[in-house]
């Protein structure tokens, strides 16, 4: 993508109003003045064109926003990515939701900067694999994200972390061995 050796910020997935990205695009804007730092967003849906008009007039040189791209295809995106994006709303509603692009991309040695309070954030404390952030909080995923640019190592071991997180638990041999004793224990 021409992006050289910039820590990549990457969101994957729907343009919807759950997500609250315009949040993300706030968190962008804060980060503007940092040549190293830029957020690619791979995707599309309802709220697309307007995130597309607040880019532009924000003027955010540091945002690249794609199209959809097939779902073969976001494992690139996210083995090429320092951290991935994954935000939701604060909304009672999402304490219990725990996304799958979190598992794509920690199989992908990815870390996750969260914006999901809840289950999800008990997921990701417990893999070590990453950071919470206040959802809807532009401030707090800018710091967390200047942060993170500066330190590869610690990106390094998050990554490593999901990793090994999801191939004990959530892999198809972990998930196929857990059933396997789930139905040794109802037939026995």
């Amino acid at each position: 993508m021409g992006l050289g050796d910039r820590f990549l910020v990457l969101y994957a997935g729907i343009h919807g109003i759950a997500q609250g990205l315009e949040t993300v695009l706030q968190a962008a804007r804060q980060l503007a003045g940092d040549p190293r730092i830029h957020f690619i967003f791979v995707g599309d849906g309802p709220c697309k064109a307007d995130l597309l008009r607040l880019k532009r007039d924000t003027n955010l040189p540091n945002v690249t926003m794609l199209d959809a791209q097939p779902r073969e295809a976001i494992p690139a995106y996210l083995s090429a990515a320092d951290v991935a994006l994954i935000p939701l709303r604060r909304l009672e509603l999402f304490k219990g939701a725990v996304p799958s692009k979190m598992f794509d991309a920690w199989a992908c040695g990815c870390p996750v900067v969260l914006s999901i309070d809840g289950e999800s954030r008990q997921v990701l404390e417990r893999a070590h694999a990453g950071v919470f952030v206040e959802p809807e909080s532009a401030e707090a995923m800018a710091e967390t994200i200047r942060a993170l640019s500066t330190d590869s190592d610690r990106c390094r071991a998050y990554g490593r972390n999901g990793r090994r997180f999801v191939e004990a638990h959530y892999s198809r041999q972990a998930q196929a061995k857990q059933l396997v004793e789930l139905l040794e224990a109802l037939t026995t």
